[in-house]
């Protein structure tokens, strides 16, 4: 008999694989080779300030790990640092551009209690808005309309 360690980590990578399957075919094919690791605690053990960590600028270390954050789910933080990968290889600069004066046109609307969301950099509202696009359980905080609109017309 599999002990529960076992059978949580298997159900995790389920649950993970679903996620990734609902990405777009090209948005899938950038994370082929990368591993996901799942760790207790609501804070990466090497990252003590983050709950997710893509690491892009190390071919040889094709790692996304995920923290269990205690204000949002793994699903959205997993979307999340997938999205830094999206930003890093199909953003244009056409689409960077686009992205940045959208990015400036919705940052007066985002609400006061948010404010950390406003004063984060432009691939960050990416990722968020990204994640919030392909996360089930989505959060109110990044629902807005345009971002997620054009998430969703990415090629």
């Amino acid at each position: 008999m599999r002990d529960f360690r076992a059978f949580f980590e298997t159900k995790i990578n389920d649950e993970c694989k679903k996620s990734l399957d609902k990405l777009p075919k090209r948005h899938q094919d950038l994370l082929k080779d990368y591993k996901f690791k799942f760790e207790s605690g609501v804070n990466l053990k090497d990252y003590p300030d983050s709950v997710g960590v893509i690491h892009l600028g190390n071919p040889d270390k094709k790692l996304v790990q995920i923290a269990a954050p205690w204000r949002h789910s793994r699903e959205f933080a997993m979307l999340h640092e997938v999205g830094h990968r999206i930003f890093e290889k199909l953003m244009t600069s056409e689409l960077k551009k686009k992205w940045t004066n959208l990015v400036k046109k919705i940052r007066p609307l985002i609400k006061k209690e948010d404010s950390v969301v406003g004063k984060q950099d432009d691939e960050e509202i990416f990722a968020h808005s990204y994640a919030q696009y392909y996360c089930h359980n989505k959060m109110s905080k990044f629902a807005h309309k345009e971002l997620q609109n054009f998430i969703k017309n990415l090629p």
